[in-house]
């Protein structure tokens, strides 16, 4: 039936119902996942300071925006409003309001913009990792994204067990605190690759040894959304294939691939913040996940302002008063 001027009234509003309830069960998944997304979770810090403080609930009353003349990993605090080039801008923006409620009892205005495009972190996951409760992974990924870094490679091993629940509660996880995802997997059919790059967009690269670097780059060619393929330094990845380098890091090291390609440097565990890397041409870094509290805040630049000085209030000068002069009554 098409509801046009001369359809029934009845019949197009029963359609009308039934198509808005469509609507709505389609809708509702994704607006769930937006109400727990990157600023939420800044929210949430900023929630957790005010309570930690004692402060009224009103001592938060910011507006949060999103702005598209910031770039998307930089945010500006400035007196009553917050503004962010992304929703990871804004998580950083909030976690960055949350810390001065939490030092300061206010939220003093500062900005932040990344120095380095990706600050990541690799983490090798062992079988018993998989079964640790939803509680751990939260907070692993939560400490990611109070440390500035936005990208965290899981090494997986060869499991019997299905890796999808532990993939997409990650992926959950690594949405809410906006962190990208790079998968380096035990070696697998191409259908397999396809199938876990469906369970979310946040899983943006897969990382890939000559072995399987064949099947890894069909998956990410067949994925229809854009997905990198990471390899070390010497592998050849297909033109038309976004593509990453992962090299060691050395002092004074030469680019480990030809001029235009993206990498990223890896560090041993143990090693201190580069400050050189910055000037190194690479996109970025990666070191361990043991490393983190070392590496805090590495790769992203936070200016804060400085505390407005208390203004005394002008002291006025009383008036003199003016004696009358004494008369004399005559008699």
């Amino acid at each position: 039936m098409e509801c046009g001027l001369f359809s029934s009234p009845g019949g197009c509003s029963k359609l009308r119902i039934k198509l808005l309830a469509a609507f709505l069960a389609l809708a509702a998944p994704g607006l769930a996942l937006a109400a727990s997304g990157p600023v939420e979770a800044g929210r949430a810090e900023v929630r957790a300071a005010i309570e930690a403080r004692k402060l009224a609930s009103t001592a938060f009353r910011h507006s949060v925006e999103q702005s598209m003349a910031l770039k998307l990993e930089s945010y500006q605090i400035q007196g009553a409003l917050i503004r962010g080039g992304s929703p990871k801008a804004l998580l950083y923006a909030l976690v960055d309001a949350a810390g001065s409620i939490s030092r300061r009892g206010v939220v003093a205005s500062s900005r932040g913009e990344a120095e380095l495009a990706i600050r990541g972190v690799r983490r090798a996951v062992s079988s018993s990792d998989m079964d640790l409760p939803r509680e751990h992974w939260q907070t692993w990924f939560r400490s990611l994204a109070l440390a500035r870094f936005n990208r965290a490679r899981l090494i997986l091993p060869p499991v019997s067990q299905p890796l999808e629940p532990f993939l997409r509660m990650a992926a959950e996880f690594a949405d809410q605190y906006a962190i990208d995802l790079t998968l380096d997997l035990p070696p697998v059919t191409p259908a397999v690759l396809q199938e876990i790059l469906r369970i979310s967009p946040v899983i943006r690269a897969l990382y890939a040894i000559h072995d399987n670097l064949e099947p890894t780059t069909a998956a990410a060619q067949a994925a229809g959304r854009y997905v990198v393929v990471e390899t070390a330094p010497g592998a050849t990845v297909q033109p038309g294939i976004p593509s990453r380098v992962l090299a060691t890091w050395m002092a004074g090291a030469s680019r480990p691939c030809a001029a235009g390609c993206e990498f990223v440097w890896t560090l041993k565990e143990g090693e201190t913040p580069q400050p050189a890397m910055k000037n190194s041409g690479a996109a970025g870094f990666e070191i361990d996940q043991s490393d983190l509290e070392a590496w805090s805040g590495f790769g992203y630049k936070i200016t804060q302002s400085a505390p407005a000085r208390a203004r005394k209030a002008p002291v006025r000068k009383k008036a003199p008063v003016k004696k009358k002069a004494a008369t004399t009554r005559k008699r």
